[in-house]
């Protein structure tokens, strides 16, 4: 499975992506929290809307520490 964004190279949310994806490289902890966090929303049989939306606050809590 492959998920593809396609930003321009100095978009902020360009920027937050590799960011995140960085933070989650370097600490399997963090990688494994917003694994299971994840694994939780997907339980819960909610829309893509509201999974997308659900993970903006663990993103943004990864990203600052």
């Amino acid at each position: 499975l492959i998920h593809i964004h396609a930003l321009p190279k100095d978009d902020p949310e360009a920027m937050n992506l590799i960011l995140f994806r960085d933070k989650l490289r370097e600490d399997p902890k963090k990688k494994e929290l917003y694994n299971q966090f994840k694994q939780g929303l997907l339980k819960k049989k909610i829309s893509r809307e509201e999974y997308r939306l659900s993970k903006k606050n663990i993103v943004k809590e990864i990203i600052a520490n």
